[in-house]
């Protein structure tokens, strides 16, 4: 009879004695991460916007060993802030712990000017362009759409003689399954690391609240995350510009050419120019996207330049986006687009002043 019981307690014995073998090599691991590996870097940005959403500044974690360029937990830097902008809210879900007493500016900054493109890069006599933006953060077609008739509407007062539109590849009109999946990846993406917590994956929400204390956990999330991200990312851009998975993607470039034919009945040149998304230019996964724009842009005879070369050629190395947290075009990545617009606007027909 003891014997039995013996026989019927190795099991249990066995089960502890593996449980505890894997409590004590991760922590183990869990040591070893801490002393030889540099957690990543993955806070949610902290986003100081005027109210009218026409100034703003992102304030980043520290990377490589540098600071923010703002760092609004500092007194100096909040001073210095108060002078930028005249009244600020917060946009982060940790806003509370930044939040500062910030002071009106006696003369604001005019959210509506006038600005010369390229000035500083192109001699005067080549080229003065005079710019109105009618850009909207996160705009969609439809967006993009009431832009340009506000666009038409102000024509009168001036005078404009050339509509060009900088085409994004998350512009066009999404079917309901790619919405819900452009829907999920926002959730995934890094600069909202927030939202782990959030998933309804029960694994995933696990792992996100073990990586607050964890530095093992925090380095397997990043890793398999930035994996799943990533995949998930270059396939719902793949799917957009694909007809059969993508049919809205024909109204979208019929809108375009509406948008065409309207600036062209009043006299206005309208040219399309194609953003490529900075990620790996040298191994680039969306050649097959820019191939389909320019055939539907050419089926509707919409003139158009895509910067994807010039990126692919002035990249050498340097990083064109803003952040590892935020893969948005730099200063670096728009002077180039800047430059290689306005290389593409000079080779057109002369129609005067550029507006």
């Amino acid at each position: 009879m003891a014997n039995a019981r013996g026989d019927q307690s190795r099991p249990a014995v066995a089960l502890a004695a593996i449980f505890a073998g894997i409590v004590l090599g991760l922590a183990a691991c869990e040591v070893l991460v801490r002393i030889f590996v540099n957690p990543a870097q993955h806070y949610d940005r902290l986003l100081m916007i005027a109210p009218n959403y026409a100034l703003g500044v992102d304030c980043y974690p520290a990377e490589n060993g540098t600071g923010m360029l703002i760092d609004l937990r500092r007194e100096e830097d909040r001073e210095l802030f108060k002078q930028v902008v005249p009244m600020l809210k917060l946009a982060s879900s940790g806003s509370a712990e930044f939040e500062p007493a910030l002071a009106p500016l006696k003369n604001p900054i005019p959210a509506e000017r006038a600005i010369d493109l390229l000035r500083d890069h192109h001699p005067s006599d080549l080229m003065q362009v005079r710019v109105r933006s009618y850009a909207q953060i996160g705009a969609n077609i439809d967006q993009i759409w009431g832009e340009f008739k506000k666009a038409m509407a102000e024509n009168q007062r001036f005078h404009f003689s050339r509509v060009i539109y900088v085409f994004v590849l998350n512009d066009p009109y999404l079917v309901p399954e790619l919405a819900a999946h452009e829907r999920r990846i926002d959730d995934f993406m890094n600069v909202r690391w927030s939202r782990w917590q959030r998933q309804p994956n029960a694994a995933w929400a696990a792992l996100a609240e073990a990586s607050k204390v964890s530095v093992l956990a925090d380095l397997l999330l990043n890793r398999v995350l930035n994996t799943v991200v990533r995949r998930s990312t270059i396939e719902w851009y793949l799917d957009i510009f694909d007809r059969d998975l993508n049919p809205a993607i024909i109204p979208t470039f019929n809108r375009i050419a509406a948008m065409r034919d309207e600036a062209q009945r009043a006299g206005i040149d309208f040219q399309l120019v194609v953003y490529p998304l900075i990620y790996e230019l040298k191994n680039y996964p969306f050649d097959r996207i820019h191939q389909t724009i320019a055939s539907l842009a050419a089926a509707r005879n919409i003139s158009m330049t895509d910067l994807l070369p010039a990126f692919v050629r002035e990249e050498q190395g340097r990083s064109l986006v803003v952040h590892t947290i935020d893969s948005h075009p730099n200063s670096l990545a728009q002077s180039i687009a800047a430059t290689a617009t306005a290389r593409f606007l000079r080779s057109l027909p002369k129609g005067g002043k550029i507006k």
